[in-house]
């Protein structure tokens, strides 16, 4: 409903007002996240959209709410000054994992070359307190700078160090995501198999051992042949 009328109506100014109320629904309705994308979608041109979109995707009691707000401003709005401080900010202050893991992937892709994301990238990698966050960070951090000199010992840091505790099954090991990195850049590298006989023998957590034995009889194979 609120797509179609703002389509049929794009050129009413009391439409684009509407929609601005509309991004104060209450937390619980979805009204607010499909408000962000039309706007998104209708009124990039206009010169307080910007500001409108930083608003939800700052402050928004809802992640989702912030999370489509990100999505929208790196989408349309990627090379706008204004962006990557909210980014940035919210990469690291964010109050919901989600959000944060998700702008850290949007940092990675998105602003790889700017001289501030590997750092902020490494540093959530290294003191996030939820370990989605830290596993997304392990993970970009190997994908997009595994050629760099530093990348592997901080990965080897981190399969060793982070200090996740396994709670349920599905959850994500930092520890493994590092190990997933190292096993996938690095097979041939000195350090490799040694760090998987040690991450196989002295690793608490089983998901990870049984990674550790997996990627080894992968090395084994891939050097036989």
């Amino acid at each position: 409903m609120i797509r179609a009328i703002a389509n049929n109506w794009q050129n009413d100014p009391a439409i684009f007002t509407w929609l601005e109320a509309c991004l104060r629904f209450d937390e619980q309705s979805f009204v607010p996240i499909f408000a962000v994308t039309v706007i998104a979608e209708n009124w990039q041109n206009n010169p307080y959209t910007l500001t409108l979109l930083q608003k939800p995707a700052q402050s928004n009691d809802h992640e989702l709410v912030r999370r489509t707000a990100v999505e929208q401003l790196t989408q349309g709005w990627h090379e706008h000054p204004k962006t990557l401080p909210v980014i940035q900010q919210l990469a690291q202050s964010d109050d919901d994992y989600s959000v944060r893991s998700m702008v850290i992937a949007q940092l990675a892709q998105g602003w790889h070359e700017h001289p501030e994301t590997l750092s902020l990238i490494q540093q959530r990698a290294q003191s996030d307190n939820n370990e989605d966050v830290r596993s997304t960070a392990i993970e970009q951090l190997a994908q997009g700078w595994h050629e760099y000199p530093e990348t592997l010992q901080l990965l080897i840091k981190y399969a060793v160090n982070d200090p996740y505790i396994r709670r349920y099954d599905f959850e994500t090991n930092p520890r493994q995501t590092a190990l997933e990195g190292i096993a996938k850049y690095y097979p041939n590298h000195p350090q490799t198999k040694d760090l998987l006989l040690d991450r196989l023998n002295n690793d608490p957590d089983e998901k990870v051992r049984e990674f550790a034995q997996q990627a080894l009889e992968e090395l084994s194979q891939s050097r036989l042949s």
